[in-house]
């Protein structure tokens, strides 16, 4: 850009002056600093030539430094030069420290009023009190992880006023200004607007994305979904289409409550039979794009295999990790210990598909636990992690740190924070990848129970607080909980001795333990279900339940005493028949 920048608000560069500044830095780097720009010129030579680029830095801002220190450099070969060109450096970086710290930070752009479409915004800015300073503008969307961009780079603005063109309709925007005070030197960002929107024109520019798509069973497929990043208008309805590969009709569904989160489960369909699955979205002015994925629901052979497989209970006790059958005599077996008695195991994670578990150590370590070796994926020694759950369809590992829950990929990378500014420790913390959701439970004498948020919400690119989430269960005794996938219900142990099922928003509730003969559910801090039955811990006993047929009733066994971090998985675990040895 050859343009010349000046800043000619003299009072402003006397009290910027970096000339005395800029000698005595000069004399403290070269007296120090080891590096020879191996020149015919002793230490009285280099910190003069320092201190000659220092005078020469007025000058410089209308060029550079290296132009202004050019007399030099021809007779001692460009190198002499270097010393002069340091000098003009150090005062021009102390000048524009001088100036930042007098401007500070701008204030934000704002909306011209009465200036918005739906392709162009207009924006204004306070103008800066030094003269001949130009400007640039910044913009970036408000919903997505996007980084900032300049409008028109290469057109510098002078006056504090713009139209920003070519944007999307319907769609909010961020703003900053970039404040240039000196060429080819970085410059000075205001603080960032608030979201400002286009005006809404258009049927949707791009398609609803399919998150996650499951065949849940032989006649089942869930389908769950994120809006279109460009929908041009307030989305009124999504439109389904599912068709049977290679013939056959097409149904189509049009769901316009979305209420209860972007889900839909396909039923009564065909085992062992590929399906197309389509969306699209629908606003006032038209649909969306479609996005299309293909999908097999399960073999009948599939559907009674893991039905017979047996289940086991896997949970965490003191130092260990244990391996337990459902019947209260089923041997138990060790399959990951810590040998250092005073760290303890925090959480216990299982994802069976992969053979994989994840434990959590009361020193702050996460370790991944496979066939051949344990690797530590995660470790600090700030913030401890006593909670684990498992996202097994997208791989990633959940984890309830002090007053916040974050995330990471299997193997510990890609570590991000994602609620954050919780009033208290979660006490228990679920992710059902099938629908969609991340369920935590907190407990507080005003606000305590059970909480939801959309996974869609958790994938911005920034940490979302806590106050966007939902509280559907409002109780402060609530500690621990199931989700029941395939049924799409809740299982809540309550302080009143018994267990209640929910939808999962909150709704619908209903006692299912009314029939247990001894009732034992009070201070729960997990629980875990198979088959009907459930499985549960207070923190020092474990308990398993057995339903009898003939009385209609279920009763509660003690199955183990210690302390307790449950996790249950109703399939076979085939690798986990072996010790692992932790040495601290």
């Amino acid at each position: 850009m050859c343009v010349v920048f000046l800043l000619l608000l003299f009072a402003a560069t006397a009290r910027a002056n970096p000339v005395g500044p800029c000698y005595k830095e000069c004399d403290e780097r070269l007296i120090s600093d080891e590096e020879d720009f191996d020149v015919s010129c002793n230490e009285t030579c280099k910190v003069a030539k320092c201190h000659d680029g220092c005078d020469r830095w007025r000058s410089a801002i209308s060029t550079s430094c290296y132009e202004v220190c050019e007399e030099d450099k021809t007779v001692f070969k460009n190198k002499l030069s270097l010393y002069c060109i340091r000098g003009c450096n150090i005062a021009i970086n102390l000048y524009m420290k001088a100036i930042e710290s007098e401007v500070g930070t701008p204030v934000e752009p704002y909306l011209v009023a009465e200036t918005r479409t739906n392709v162009s915004i207009a924006i204004q800015w306070a103008k800066s009190p030094y003269e001949n300073i130009s400007y640039l503008v910044q913009w970036r969307y408000d919903n997505m992880h996007h980084d900032w961009e300049y409008y028109k780079p290469t057109k510098l603005l002078k006056d504090h006023y713009l139209n920003v063109e070519g944007l999307h309709p319907y769609t909010k925007y961020r703003f900053r200004v970039a404040f240039i005070l000196l060429e080819n030197y970085p410059p000075i960002f205001s603080e960032e607007s608030i979201s400002i929107s286009t005006l809404e024109y258009g049927a949707p520019s791009n398609a609803p994305s399919i998150t996650c798509l499951t065949a849940v069973s032989a006649t089942r497929i869930s389908l769950t979904w994120a809006p279109p990043s460009l929908p041009n208008g307030p989305i009124l309805s999504y439109v389904l289409y599912i068709q049977e590969i290679p013939l056959y009709s097409t149904m189509i569904k049009d769901i316009t409550d979305t209420s209860d989160g972007l889900h839909y489960m396909f039923i009564n369909l065909k085992p062992s039979t590929t399906y197309k699955i389509a969306l699209k979205a629908r606003n006032l002015m038209g649909e969306s794009p479609m996005d299309e994925r293909n999908i097999t629901t399960l073999s009948k052979k599939e559907i009674s295999s893991l039905h017979n497989s047996p289940a086991y209970l896997v949970y965490g006790s003191n130092h260990t990790v244990i391996r337990k059958g459902l019947k209260i005599l089923d041997e138990k077996n060790t399959v990951f210990k810590i040998e250092n008695d005073s760290i303890s195991v925090t959480g216990v994670a299982l994802h069976v598909r992969r053979n994989l578990f994840f434990v959590a150590d009361s020193i702050g370590n996460v370790h991944s636990v496979d066939e051949f070796k344990v690797n530590t994926i995660r470790h600090s020694e700030k913030v401890f992690p006593t909670l684990l759950s498992m996202d097994w369809l997208n791989d990633k590992l959940f984890m309830a740190e002090e007053h916040e829950i974050s995330r990471c990929d299997l193997n510990g990378k890609n570590y991000e924070i994602v609620l954050t500014d919780m009033k208290h420790r979660a006490s228990d913390l679920h992710v059902d990848p099938i629908n969609g959701y991340l369920y935590v439970t907190m407990a507080d004498h005003n606000e305590g129970g059970l909480y939801r948020v959309d996974l869609s919400l958790l994938d911005s690119g920034e940490s979302l607080d806590f106050k966007r989430t939902q509280l559907i269960v409002n109780d402060y005794y609530l500690t621990a909980f199931l989700v029941d996938y395939k049924n799409f219900r809740i299982i809540l142990p309550r302080n009143n001795n018994t267990v209640i099922s929910v939808a999962l928003d909150g709704s619908d509730a209903s006692d299912i333990r009314e029939n247990s003969q001894t009732q034992r559910y009070k201070n729960i801090t997990s629980i875990a279900g198979n088959q009907d039955r459930l499985y549960y811990s207070t923190g020092h006993q474990l308990f398993g339940e057995e339903y009898h047929v003939s009385e209609n009733k279920y009763y509660e066994n003690v199955f183990d005493n210690g302390k307790f971090h449950l996790s249950l998985h109703p399939w076979i675990i085939k690798h986990f028949k072996y010790v692992f040895v932790l040495q601290y």
